[in-house]
């Protein structure tokens, strides 16, 4: 696969017996996945295409039902997957706004241009993003 992945979230657990899945986004905003999209999910050093049918809110995390997941079964299997998308499947942004994925690897400078280090992760918390 020559695309670049962008991670998204974790599935954590199934939800209920007809194969959906509950991811736990890495941003709580998420907004890039939306009905009848290509997303991945990788797992045990295999990644897998998907076709995202259906996705709702619940509880802090989302719920997704995938094609071809169809009961308990074959969604257990990927729990502890992690669900990605392709960069060129990310929306587009504006002048100055970069997803947090485009922020690892940068330099942090204080106001007076001292340097403080190398953003390593981005975490989303309730209170803000650390």
């Amino acid at each position: 696969m020559s695309e670049r992945l962008v991670p998204l979230g974790e599935i954590v657990t199934t939800h209920g017996i007809d194969g959906w899945l509950k991811l736990k986004p890495y941003n709580p905003q998420i907004t890039t996945l939306a009905s009848n999209r290509e997303i991945f999910l990788e797992k045990g050093g295999a990644c897998s295409p998907h076709w995202l049918q259906a996705m709702k809110p619940h509880k802090g995390h989302l719920l997704l039902h995938l094609r071809g997941i169809d009961g308990i079964g074959a969604a257990e299997k990927w729990v502890g997957a992690i669900l990605s998308v392709a960069e060129e499947a990310l929306q587009p942004l504006g002048p100055g706004e970069y997803y947090y994925y485009q922020m690892v690897g940068l330099d942090v400078y204080d106001t007076h241009g001292e340097w403080i280090g190398i953003i390593t992760r981005i975490w989303s918390k309730e209170g803000g993003d650390l």
